[in-house]
C-alpha cells in the first residue's frame, strides 16, 4: 500500500507533513503571492529533507543530487538551490526589498523582482517532485547514509 493510500490529513510522517504544507499553496481564492508560495513549498522540502543542526543548502544539494541521480555539483542544482535559499532567507530576515502588491505598472519593477518568481516556482517544482518520488517509491520519509569513500 503507498504513502497517499494511508494519507488522511494528519502530519503524523515526514511525507504527511510535507504533503500538508503543499496543500497550503492550493487557495478557494486567486492568491498572487511569491512569498507565501515559497515559504510553504520550502517547509515541504524541509519537511523531508532537512536535518537540524546543518546547514540546509548543503543538504539540498546533497540529497536532492541523490534522490534525482544529479552531480551534486551540478551548477544549475547549486545555483538555484541557493538562489531560492538566499532569497529566502532576506525575506524571512527582513532584509530584502520587497514589491507592494499594489506595484504593477513599472516594468523595470519587475525585472528587479523576478527573484520572487523564480525561487517560489523552483521551490514549487522541487517540492512537487519530491511529492512524486515519495508516492512512486511508497514511502513516508527519505533516509539517508553517509559514506565516506
Amino acid at each position: 500500500m503507498g504513502f497517499f493510500a494511508k494519507w488522511n490529513g494528519v502530519s503524523n510522517t515526514s511525507a504527511a507533513r510535507s504533503l500538508n504544507y503543499f496543500t497550503r499553496l492550493f487557495t478557494r481564492e486567486l492568491r498572487n503571492d511569491e512569498l507565501s508560495d515559497l515559504v510553504w513549498a520550502l517547509a515541504g522540502i524541509e519537511a523531508l529533507l532537512i536535518e537540524g543542526g546543518r546547514s540546509s543548502t548543503g543538504q539540498l544539494r546533497e540529497k536532492l543530487g541523490a534522490i534525482f541521480g544529479l552531480d551534486s555539483n551540478s551548477p544549475w542544482l547549486l545555483e538555484s538551490t541557493e538562489k531560492m535559499y538566499a532569497f529566502r532567507s532576506k525575506m524571512v530576515h527582513g532584509k530584502r526589498q520587497l514589491r507592494s502588491t499594489f506595484r504593477t505598472d513599472d516594468e523595470e519593477m519587475g525585472k528587479r523582482f523576478d527573484e520572487e518568481y523564480d525561487s517560489a516556482r523552483f521551490s514549487v517544482g522541487i517540492l512537487f517532485l519530491l511529492l512524486q518520488e515519495v508516492s512512486i517509491r511508497g514511502i513516508s520519509e527519505f533516509r539517508f547514509k553517509t559514506i565516506v569513500t
